[in-house]
């Protein structure tokens, strides 16, 4: 993130914690909604690592049917915009080369495993499935 506060742009280091506290609010009320309608009988323990993925993974998941339903032409059209539009992190590179260096089967077998304990929001898409067991990029 840039802070603006001179003529100069300023890197904000601090990020980081921002983010987690947003992906934090985030998972709470996903999952505070799953727990009220019943479809988790208990509270969960999860690592940070784990709610960072349990906040990108289904963003993955979606940029893969856009991209299997040829709504963009590359991966990298994705890349672009999450950085400008998502604000995702540029030196990351954009969320499907993030994706690309987490691996499509990590993704895959993680989507797969919440979606049999958690319901269809995480089910995984079939270009993410093909792309996984072929052990292809995204």
């Amino acid at each position: 993130m840039t802070i603006f506060s001179s003529t100069r742009p300023k890197t904000q280091h601090s990020v980081c914690q921002c983010l987690k506290n947003k992906k934090t609010l985030f998972f709470f009320r996903c999952f505070s909604d799953l727990f009220l309608l019943g479809l988790i009988q208990q509270p969960i323990s999860v690592t940070d690592e784990e709610i960072t993925e349990m906040v990108l993974f289904p963003t993955i998941n979606e940029a893969c049917r856009v991209l299997d339903e040829g709504v963009v032409a590359r991966a990298s059209d994705l890349d672009v915009a999450s950085v400008l539009g998502m604000s995702f992190p540029s030196y990351c590179g954009g969320i499907m080369f993030w994706a690309d260096t987490v691996g499509s089967k990590h993704i895959y077998l993680s989507l797969k495993k919440w979606s049999e304990r958690y319901g269809s929001y995480f089910k995984p898409s079939r270009y993410l499935e093909e792309r996984a067991m072929k052990g292809m990029p995204l």
